[in-house]
């Protein structure tokens, strides 16, 4: 048994190197814009879209002019422009930032 240990704390700490590497390989970076269709505590959607993009507790808010801004400050119809990384089949959020249009 003694023998043993110090083969596996090796092995232990070959796979905590190699695991960053597997993880930063099943990250897909994306970048998209549309409007707000759908909007709630911990997701949003695009108009003419079928993915749904989670809102993480880091994901950062921009809205020109409004200090410490969040999801409620966002409405369906908003213009926005999202940044964030694919793993697996899920949309996790790092940017939402409201893009302001004028209509006249």
């Amino acid at each position: 048994m003694k023998a043993l240990k110090p083969i596996l704390a090796q092995t232990l700490v070959v796979a905590s190197l190699m695991l960053p590497w597997a993880t930063a390989e099943a990250l897909e970076d994306f970048g998209v814009g549309g409007v707000i269709s759908d909007i709630d505590i911990s997701s949003l959607r695009l108009h003419r879209s079928d993915t749904t993009y989670r809102v993480k507790p880091s994901t950062k808010i921009i809205i020109e002019g409004v200090k410490n801004p969040g999801l409620g400050n966002l409405k369906v119809g908003d213009v926005v422009s999202l940044k964030g990384q694919k793993v697996g089949d899920i949309n996790y959020l790092d940017r939402i930032i409201y893009q302001f249009v004028d209509n006249e």
